[in-house]
């Protein structure tokens, strides 16, 4: 797990992207914690294919940022308390924590 993946992400290491496909392609799984999705903008479109599960809340980030990684009509500015987008599998719906 990496918290304020921004820090890491900022570097653009090729071997971050090497290390979550290979560890995905062997069972293992890497999380990716952030505040804002503006911090997954500057990453490549394959290093974005290789996120299985993404769960976006509440936030004022760029609209263009959050349609990069969890797809068109994903406004997270007007998600009500609880309410998050999830991807998976490259489906975004909006859903309902308990």
């Amino acid at each position: 797990m990496i918290d304020e993946a921004h820090q890491i992400l900022g570097t653009r290491l090729p071997s971050l992207s090497r290390l979550i496909r290979m560890s995905r392609s062997k069972g293992g799984a890497m999380m990716l914690v952030s505040q804002s999705p503006d911090d997954f903008s500057g990453e490549d479109d394959e290093f974005l294919d290789n996120m299985g599960l993404v769960a976006a809340f509440a936030t004022n980030a760029k609209p263009g940022a959050a349609a990069r990684v969890l797809g068109k009509g994903a406004n997270l500015t007007n998600l009500q308390t609880g309410q998050c987008f999830v991807r998976f599998d490259k489906t975004t719906k909006k859903i309902r924590s308990c």
